[in-house]
């Protein structure tokens, strides 16, 4: 017995007039392998599309992250500068 093809096997039969019974019974797994090569396939088209939203999505949250940051250092010295300037002019008066 030997393997011809996947879920195919063969059998070596000497020359000569016989009476041969071809039976075929066949792999039943086939939809499940169907399933999940469609499976595979489709994540393979979806990753670099999750990846790139999921850079471009972290990125966004970075950016409002150093900007509201940055604006609040920004308010943070504003209100020293005024309050240094409301001290000026106190000390003036």
């Amino acid at each position: 017995m030997r393997v011809e093809a996947p879920a195919l096997v063969a059998v070596d039969v000497p020359t000569g007039t016989d009476h041969v019974v071809l039976r075929f019974h066949g792999y039943g797994g086939y939809p499940e392998l169907f399933a999940l090569s469609g499976l595979t396939l489709t994540m393979v088209a979806v990753a670099p599309w999750c990846c790139v939203r999921a850079i471009m999505t972290s990125e966004a949250t970075t950016r409002s992250v150093r900007s509201s940051s940055r604006g609040e250092r920004l308010r943070q010295r504003k209100r020293a500068d005024l309050k240094r300037l409301a001290d000026y002019h106190a000390l003036e008066t």
